[in-house]
C-alpha cells in the first residue's frame, strides 16, 4: 500500500517539515550559490564569458528564470540549471508538485527550440557539468 508524504507526516511516520526562518532560507540561498559561482567560473575558464547570462527570464509570458542562458550564432540556446536539495524532505522531489512542474517547464523550453542540461551540485564540483555542456555545444554546433 503507497501512501502520500502528507499522510505518512499526518500518522507520525515522517516528521513535519518545518517553516522554514529567513535565515535559513538566506543560507540555502548562499549555498546553492556557492555552486552556480562554481560554474560561472568554470564556464569563464572555457570562453564562454560574455555568451552567457545568470538568473535570466527566458520564456515570453511566463516567470521562468534560468540559472544559466548561454546564447550564441553557432549552436542553439542552452539553460543550465543547478539542481540543489533534491535529496531534503520536502524538497521538490518529494510530492510538492515542484518536480512536475520543474519537467512540465523543461518540455515546453525543448518544444520551443532551446536546450536544457540539469546538473546537480556535485556534478559541478566534479567538472562533469562544464564538460558536458561543452559536449551539447560541440554536438549542437551549427556550420
Amino acid at each position: 500500500m503507497r501512501i502520500s508524504v502528507a499522510d505518512a507526516q499526518r500518522l507520525g511516520a515522517l516528521p513535519k517539515a518545518k517553516p522554514k526562518t529567513a535565515a535559513q532560507r538566506q543560507l540555502a540561498k548562499a549555498e546553492r550559490e556557492k555552486y552556480e559561482d562554481a560554474l560561472a567560473a568554470d564556464l569563464d575558464r572555457a570562453g564562454f564569458r560574455g555568451f552567457y547570462s545568470r538568473q535570466a527570464a527566458f520564456h515570453p509570458g511566463r516567470k521562468w528564470i534560468a540559472d544559466f542562458i548561454l546564447v550564441g550564432a553557432y549552436h542553439p540556446t542552452l539553460l543550465i540549471e543547478v539542481d540543489g536539495g533534491m535529496w531534503i524532505r520536502g524538497s521538490k522531489s518529494h510530492g510538492s508538485g515542484g518536480y512536475e512542474k520543474d519537467r512540465a517547464r523543461d518540455a515546453e523550453t525543448l518544444a520551443g527550440g532551446r536546450l536544457v542540461l540539469r546538473v546537480t551540485p556535485r556534478q559541478v564540483i566534479a567538472g562533469l557539468a562544464i564538460e558536458w555542456v561543452k559536449a551539447i555545444l560541440k554536438r549542437w554546433a551549427r556550420p
